[in-house]
């Protein structure tokens, strides 16, 4: 068995523009991904793809979907040419906790069938919603115990405390004696942030599981309110203003928005054979194919192509509050909109005519049964920003 559990910590160094420091104890699974079935059935509290007080499932990684992890790394690999090369491949991760999970960042060490390190990638996530994957570039440097160097534009928005601006350094050591993965965020030659993991290895058996988790019964749910934490410290202590979020654009940004937004997404959403969905017999719906009907609003008129069209849509529904595009195919659009506290979801399509340079409109909320007239007035806000 490959599979390991680390215990150390974690450490973030901030220098600038004022200095700040946190430190806090973790531990963290280190994974054979070929592993997976075989913990599954010998380690009584940990699951594949199933309910355990510690969890591993394949939907909460990378891609969108319950593809296997390993299946969806080499895709992400194939893009740089690097999946023949790899072999195995070890998940530096924290698993669900009582089916809770947020792992800021998780690493994939991808090893050769000679078992030298193949590639590196890191899977970011923010506490917005969003996923990136770093694919960095390795770095020639004399040896320094077994530690690799590898290198990455910073193009994934993380803290509202830090710009877009910056290259990262990634640092991985050896898996044995002791993990020790570093980045560093240089700006201008110097390191403006520092990140580290340390922990010391062993081996993942049901005895130093169950031990582990013990010993640190709270740990994993402690991650978001720490993180939370430190950004009240960083604002209010230390008067660091907040940074705009840019729209996430990048092609390794595969998830550009929260998983939430598209579960127990209704039958009703979607194209059917070329044409939006009838509305449910319900007032909670508006749309301008139904003719005839209280259902009906007017669709949206344009006089430019296609393309400028479909645009000036796409950059009123981005600065529209609490709603996010989700799909944006050369046609046809859809967008989730969010109550504030409730998060209660309506469901925001868009279909372009451009033989009679009309767009199609449907907006319809997916609880309740009357959304007093909320859709409509959203929808004559989204037909106003158009026009201005």
């Amino acid at each position: 068995m490959n599979s390991l559990i680390y215990t150390g910590f974690v450490e973030h160094t901030r220098f600038m523009p004022v200095y700040h420091q946190l430190r806090y104890p973790v531990y963290v699974y280190g994974l054979d991904l070929d592993e997976l079935d075989i913990l599954d059935r010998k380690l009584p509290l940990f699951g594949y793809n199933r309910f355990r007080p510690a969890s591993l499932h394949d939907a909460d990684y990378l891609d969108y979907g319950n593809i296997k992890i390993k299946d969806k790394l080499y895709n992400q690999l194939q893009k740089e040419g690097l999946d023949t090369h790899v072999s195995r491949v070890l998940l530096i991760t924290s698993a669900r906790y009582f089916n809770y999970i947020f792992n800021p960042v998780s690493f994939y060490y991808c090893f050769s069938e000679s078992n030298g390190l193949a590639a590196v990638v890191a899977e970011i996530n923010n506490t917005f919603g969003e996923r990136h994957v770093y694919i960095p570039k390795p770095v020639k440097t004399p040896d320094n115990n077994g530690v690799h160097r590898f290198v990455a534009d910073k193009n994934f928005f993380v803290s509202p405390f830090n710009t877009m601006e910056g290259t990262y350094e990634f640092f991985f050591s050896p898996l044995f004696p002791e993990l020790n993965i570093q980045i560093n965020l240089m700006r201008n030659g110097d390191v403006a942030f520092k990140a580290r993991l340390n922990g010391s290895p062993k081996s993942l058996t049901p005895s130093t599981h169950f031990k582990t988790m013990l010993r640190h019964p709270l740990t994993p749910h402690l991650t978001m309110t720490r993180i939370l934490w430190q950004a009240a410290k960083l604002r209010l202590d230390k008067k660091l203003p907040f940074q705009e979020k840019p729209l996430p654009v990048h092609p390794r940004t595969i998830r550009p928005y929260p998983d939430r937004l598209l579960k127990n997404l209704p039958d009703s959403v979607g194209l059917v054979n070329d044409s939006l969905q009838p509305c449910p017999d319900r007032p909670n719906c508006i749309s301008s194919m139904a003719v005839a009907s209280s259902h009906y609003v007017q669709p949206i008129q344009y006089n430019s192509s296609a393309e400028e069209a479909r645009a000036r849509l796409l950059n009123v529904l981005n600065n529209l509050p609490r709603t996010t595009v989700v799909s944006a195919r050369h046609g046809y659009i859809h967008a989730v909109c969010e109550t504030r506290m409730t998060r209660f979801k309506d469901d925001l399509e868009f279909l372009i005519n451009d033989t009679v340079k009309q767009i199609h409109t449907r907006s319809a909320s997916r609880t309740g049964y009357s959304d007093f007239g909320v859709n409509r007035r959203r929808m004559e806000k989204i037909r106003n920003f158009f026009y201005t």
